[in-house]
């Protein structure tokens, strides 16, 4: 390709917005439609010229006139391409006889004129694919994003679902947006037979329309689907139905049905400000049912509701690949998630996506979940091997701007950003009975009893990385007598935060409390603009005590500090856990101590969860491993280094108060 690949996007966007605003196609679908015949002919003309030619280059005079509005020499480049285009549909049989292009020539001009100087038959890139999946994620983009699913994240799920048609596979999406798996399954079965020259074209249109089903609420959202789909095959095709997914029965008309699916792949609606209320619908889900324990249903997240629809709809022993939000996986509050998921199906990959995958759009993050329907209610009970990884690059950022990676000398490179590459061959490596680590760093493998061991069933990958692991491993020197060590939580009075209340703010007066955030506790001289009144009645839940330890627990977790003096009584968000010492069983100037290394600080990292702001519960650090002193000596080298550094900090913060007190009754009040 002679142009960067990262000139390939803003390209394909301005044939779009051109196509939009100038011709006569006013949908995704007729656009997507013209543009395909656009592509699939350049295609036609580089597999006839010399290899590695672009189709499209225009000389220096064509491109002065074209520039200047000669309409001529659009005409007649049109008239050129439009019969390449008729001799493709005669020789390949890919459109049906009398196909034509219903672009205008000023259009159609515009349009190859972006195309220009790349070479779309590249065999290093899949320039087609990249082309209808640009075009899908730019008609996406336009509307808010909700719809879309990286084209990374598709093609591992289809990768780790094994499917295969040929083997009585099908391929199934309830919640199919604009058709982002489906269209994965299509270049999966193009790469696996096509490319290898074990079918032709029509013959995979034939298994596509056999083999993959599609269902979307919202019509014009699968219009677009069907319309990336139809693209990619160079044939009309209309796999993605218009319907509600959370009503499906074992018997009717519908191509979807309970229990008689192989594969499913999916990315469900999430979120739980969209909770699912209606007891009808709720009625028909065994989850909700395990929400409530059985005696009254629980309101769920479509996403909860989606696990569990998604599975009904398999045969025994049918895969699924599903988008669950980190939170699912790993909170404290959806364990029972976790329970009702270990007793219907076995896990066989997780693999958390990096953070940016669905930015900048929402900033939930997620993992790719790959299950199998087991119906033995003994899922968790087993040795079986479950491939896992953490990629670390989606190939954009947080904005959604697309991050290429950089050559030795320090220059960008043509090539995207992402490792996710590395995870799809790490899992070949897997199933060929070998370690994936050997290919991708990024991947491993643990057995299904460690999730069932795991504290809180977590199930991300995150938590299971043999690195997190090790990190949060106590270290002892093997010529050292093995040290005693003791729950955290048995070591204190008590660890808690506040539950939240509306917080009633007033002006500062001298009686006003001062109420800190997380991001305050570390500092020496305070700075808020939030008071209390003394009055307020949930002050007591909110103020600390000196010598109490603090540790944020939501946004930038495991910040500790001590409480001072000088912050007796202060008001502290409910975003820091409070862990109050008990000094007849251990210094709390020890277990601060200890908070504060890199050991802990590990520990804390790998107890974070939450899709959307990282968290740590009390209950995480209650169950951390303390190493505790073997003499007084030893407690006492660390414990008095710490006091001499509070009492010193003390001192520096009465110091820096009165300092600004001087300042601003001396300089500001009387200049």
């Amino acid at each position: 390709m002679k142009n960067g690949i990262h000139h390939f996007e803003p390209r394909i966007a301005a044939i779009y917005d051109h196509l939009y605003a100038n011709s006569s196609f006013k949908t995704p679908k007729t656009i997507a439609v013209e543009v395909q015949k656009i592509l699939h002919t350049c295609i036609f003309i580089e597999q006839k010229a010399i290899p590695g030619s672009p189709a499209i280059s225009f000389t220096a005079t064509e491109n002065k006139e074209l520039l200047s509005g000669e309409s001529k020499t659009a005409s007649e480049f049109a008239k050129y391409f439009r019969s390449v285009f008729l001799k493709m549909v005669k020789e390949t049989e890919r459109y049906p006889a009398k196909t034509i292009m219903e672009i205008s020539d000023f259009d159609l001009t515009y349009a190859c004129k972006q195309l220009e100087d790349i070479w779309i038959s590249d065999p290093s890139r899949d320039v087609f694919g990249d082309a209808v999946e640009l075009f899908r994620s730019y008609w996406s983009k336009s509307h808010g994003g909700q719809f879309f699913t990286d084209p990374h994240v598709t093609s591992l799920a289809i990768k780790l679902l094994d499917f295969d048609p040929q083997d009585g596979d099908d391929l199934v999406d309830i919640t199919a947006g604009t058709g982002g798996f489906l269209l994965a399954g299509v270049n999966y079965l193009e790469q696996k037979f096509v490319k290898a020259g074990k079918m032709d074209v029509k013959e995979l249109q034939d298994l596509v329309e056999k083999s993959m089903i599609g269902q979307e609420l919202d019509a014009d959202v699968g219009e677009v689907g069907n319309a990336a789909i139809s693209s990619r095959l160079g044939h009309n095709s209309a796999i993605i139905h218009k319907g509600n997914s959370l009503f499906v029965e074992s018997e009717g008309k519908s191509p979807i049905r309970l229990g008689k699916h192989r594969c499913a792949a999916t990315n469900p609606p999430f979120g739980t400000k969209i909770t699912i209320k209606d007891p009808s619908i709720l009625n028909q889900f065994e989850i909700a049912k395990a929400a409530g324990k059985g005696s009254r249903l629980k309101p769920c997240s479509p996403d909860v509701l989606f696990l569990e629809r998604n599975l009904s709809i398999l045969k025994p022993g049918g895969r699924l690949a599903i988008v669950l939000p980190f939170q699912i996986l790993s909170g404290p509050q959806t364990l029972w998630v976790r329970e009702w998921l270990l007793q219907n199906a076995r896990i066989k990959a997780v693999i958390d996506l990096p953070s940016e995958t669905f930015q900048p759009y929402t900033g939930t993050k997620a993992s790719l979940v790959v299950l199998v329907k087991d119906g033995l209610g003994k899922a968790g009970v087993h040795k079986e091997n479950i491939f896992m990884a953490c990629p670390k690059w989606i190939g954009h950022d947080r904005r959604g701007n697309p991050m290429y990676k950089v050559s030795p000398d320090g220059k960008s490179t043509d090539n995207i950003l992402t490792d996710f590459p590395e995870v799809e061959k790490a899992y070949e490596v897997f199933v060929a009975g070998k370690e994936p680590s050997s290919v991708s760093s990024a991947a491993f493998t643990i057995t299904a009893d460690q999730i069932a061991s795991a504290r809180e069933l977590r199930i991300d990958a995150w938590f299971h990385h043999p690195h997190h692991v090790q990190a949060s491993t106590l270290q002892t020197s093997r010529t050292s007598q093995a040290r005693k060590t003791a729950k955290l939580k048995d070591l204190v009075s008590r660890i808690f935060f506040p539950g939240r209340f509306k917080r009633l703010y007033i002006d500062k007066t001298s009686s006003s409390v001062p109420f800190l955030g997380g991001t305050n506790i570390s500092q020496l001289l305070i700075v808020t603009d939030k008071w209390l009144s003394p009055s307020n009645p949930h002050l007591n839940d909110l103020t600390v005590e000196k010598g109490w330890i603090l540790v944020t627990r939501s946004g930038s977790t495991g910040i500790v500090a001590l409480v001072p003096p000088a912050w007796e009584n202060f008001a502290i968000s409910e975003h820091v856990i409070r862990i109050v010492p008990d000094e007849s069983k251990l210094s709390g100037a020890y277990l601060y101590a200890f908070l504060k290394t890199a050991h802990a600080q590990a520990v804390i990292r790998r107890g974070v969860f939450g899709s959307v702001i990282d968290e740590i519960s009390p209950d995480h650090l209650g169950e951390m491993e303390v190493p505790l002193p073997r003499n007084k000596a030893e407690l006492d080298s660390i414990v008095r280094p710490i006091k001499e550094g509070e009492a010193a900090r003390q001192t520096a913060i009465s110091k820096l108060e009165n300092a600004s007190n001087i300042f601003e009754e001396r300089v500001i009040l009387n200049h």
